[in-house]
């Protein structure tokens, strides 16, 4: 792996340096040392000095705020990904994740003539001919899109959201960058391999594509909007296509007062329970019927409607839990009220991925003791927040990794229970969850899915079985012919592989500084006569001293790096 195999390699060597010179600057120079950077990108060695040299930077900070101030200088691709590291709360303890949840991406906003000039290319028509009015100054300014009110010609009030120009190629550019060093993390830092990094920055790549394409982001508004097209208590932004790309989002205005905004809500004199009973059904509904959730329903991304109702807005952090999760999320539920450990330890097992160190009995001993704090106290006494923590934490310590839907569902489900305990301090979560369970199972266990369920896996046992002569008939075939190959790997085997062939390259390349030596001495002994002059014309200079000089030269060169890439190799 080289990124030199990298389209913009010198763009990516000079970011590489910037990357490194940044986590250097805020102490982390130690763990870098330890990364043979220089093996997978010549030129890099040299940065150890200026390591060694940044290494007392940010003394009086934590591990975990360093980093977050690292990843808050490098920017927004950084900073996004520090934000999706902020909600696995089951990867990382919560000294990062609190750290994490702090980053922000306010930036200097882009001048008024910048974005109408973006407009205009990308929708193809003058911002004055497409809206009726247009506010240069922007309601929200981040570091991949830009947030403005206007008023389109047929007087509708929308948001208009602009993309920053270069934040795609910056974005890849960082992505390709972070799959390099999260593969060499994850060899050489074995601390740090069980966190999984290569799988970290996969995801977050997948997020990363959707995040910087509007249009994505307007096709789950839509989507969201026909999941709640029969509550009429719920509103979602009409989503005006015609002016949406994947650089710009036109989307309905909402209206109403901001949950965030606690004075103009207390003027508005909204019935809070019942707003509340809203609220909850909606989210509810989400988890639990339609699988297709909003990720980050703080309050500022919640309205209050004039008739107590509710708009959702920001629909660009999307999750999806699938039908078979949001049975075992029921039946966790379920579990907990009847206060059974064995199946809670179950759908664990079906939930998330068990690694090698996780021990059973451990896991089971730490979810009774976790029970038996909460067991039994009302909701209304009960800080969900600090029992999912635990029961992440329980999750965290014995290896397991849940689906990152999966916990971004806890984080939202949390947030907004964080909200509702605000409007109604006497909301019951019980209750209110006991319906969507109850149908959440007996969708599961209706004769109908049941027969749905049973018909697909018998198709798959007879596509299997139907398939299975002509499969055997072609394994035999390759053994008769000897076509038929055993792939072994051995992970301590490869690093010898590596080392023989790092061993066979000096030694290639020094047998070719020796022959340049010897090469540069029989020149230099005997000269140059047969090219019919002993000197270049237009330099004066003889045509042996230059050959033979120049091939000392290089040959002194060679020998040098070679010298001094084996005496760094022993010091490491």
């Amino acid at each position: 792996m080289s990124l030199f195999s990298f389209s913009r390699t010198y763009g990516n060597l000079k970011r590489l340096q910037q990357i490194v010179g940044v986590f250097a600057r805020h102490g982390f120079a130690y763990i870098l040392n330890r990364l043979p950077l220089s093996e997978y990108v010549p030129g890099l060695s040299y940065l150890k000095i200026k390591m060694d040299e940044a290494t007392g930077a940010s003394a009086n900070l934590t591990t975990a705020e360093r980093l977050a101030y690292a990843f808050q200088d490098l920017g927004a691709t950084f900073i996004k990904f520090g934000q999706l590291l902020a909600t696995r709360s089951d990867i990382l303890p919560p000294a990062y994740t609190s750290a994490f949840a702090r980053l922000h991406d306010a930036v200097t906003p882009l001048p008024a003539a910048a974005i109408r000039q973006i407009i205009t290319e990308r929708l193809n028509s003058p911002v004055d001919k497409i809206f009726a009015v247009f506010e240069d100054q922007p309601r929200a300014s981040g570091s991949i899109g830009q947030v403005h009110f206007a008023v389109l010609r047929n007087g509708a009030e929308v948001v208009v959201k602009v993309k920053r120009p270069g934040t795609d190629e910056q974005v890849r550019d960082d992505l390709d960058l972070l799959a390099v060093l999260a593969a060499i993390v994850e060899k050489h830092l074995p601390e740090l391999a069980v966190l999984r990094p290569r799988v970290m920055v996969d995801e977050f790549a997948r997020l990363m594509e959707r995040e910087i394409n509007f249009a994505a982001e307007a096709s789950y508004t839509e989507r969201f909007a026909r999941d709640f097209a029969g509550e009429p208590r719920v509103q979602v932004p009409r989503v005006h296509w015609q002016y949406t790309t994947r650089d710009t989002l036109v989307l309905e205005r909402a209206q109403g007062v901001a949950l965030s905004d606690r004075e103009a809500l207390a003027r508005a004199n909204v019935d809070r329970r019942r707003l509340a009973h809203t609220l909850s059904r909606c989210f509810l509904r989400q988890f639990f019927i339609t699988g297709f959730f909003h990720a980050d329903p703080h309050p500022g991304n919640i309205f209050v409607t004039a008739d107590n109702g509710i708009a959702l807005v920001d629909f660009g952090q999307m999750g999806h839990i699938s039908g078979e999760m949001r049975r075992q999320i029921a039946l966790m539920l379920f579990a907990l009220a009847e206060d059974d450990v064995d199946y809670l330890v179950d759908a664990y097992a079906e939930i998330g991925t068990f690694s090698s160190r996780t021990d059973l009995r451990l896991v089971k001993s730490e979810l009774r003791s976790l029970l038996d704090r909460y067991y039994g106290v009302p909701l209304n006494h009960l800080d969900l927040a600090a029992a999912f923590q635990e029961a992440l934490a329980v999750a965290r310590d014995n290896g397991i990794v849940f689906p990152r839907d999966f916990v971004a569902m806890l984080k939202s489900f949390i947030m907004v229970m964080a909200v509702l305990r605000e409007l109604d301090p006497e909301f019951r979560v019980d209750e209110a969850v006991r319906p969507f369970v109850r149908e959440t199972l007996r969708q599961f266990w209706n004769p109908a899915a049941i027969s749905r369920g049973l018909g697909f896996y018998l198709y798959r046992l007879h596509s299997l079985l139907r398939r299975l002569p002509a499969d055997m008939r072609e394994i035999l075939a390759k053994i008769r012919e000897g076509e038929m190959r055993i792939i072994f790997h051995h992970e301590a085997l490869e690093k010898s592989v590596e080392q023989f062939e790092r061993s066979v390259n000096r030694l290639a390349l020094g047998i070719i500084i020796a022959s340049i030596m010897v090469g540069s001495s029989i020149v230099f002994a005997f000269g140059i006569r047969t090219l019919g002059w002993e000197e270049l014309p237009f330099l004066k200079i003889p045509l042996t001293l230059l050959v033979s000089g120049g091939g000392f030269a290089i040959a002194l060169l060679m020998g040098f790096w070679l010298a001094w890439s084996i005496i760094r190799k022993r010091r490491q």
